[in-house]
């Protein structure tokens, strides 16, 4: 379970992407929040409305196995998936 999070992820799922609306996140605090939560802060896709931080390469998982996690209202969202 994160942190930050009262709600574990459905068991056998791993987390693909962590994802943050840029109108409440900018990147300094986006990746001050991964650091606390353990997660990785390597490469950020920025898009018009979100900072995306890859966890795991997408082709390690199942496709049709994806599921998308909100922690923190709709703030934060996790990209979550079985892997292959």
């Amino acid at each position: 379970m994160y942190k930050n999070s009262k709600k574990p992820k459905p068991k056998g799922m791993e987390t693909q992407s962590v994802l943050f609306l840029k109108s409440k996140y900018t990147k300094a605090k986006a990746e001050k929040w991964l650091k606390e939560n353990g997660f990785k802060v390597k490469k950020v896709d920025t898009t018009e409305t979100l900072h995306r931080y890859r966890q795991l390469d997408p082709k390690l998982f199942k496709p049709d196995t994806y599921r998308m996690k909100k922690i923190k209202g709709n703030d934060i969202k996790l990209v979550v998936g079985m892997r292959k």
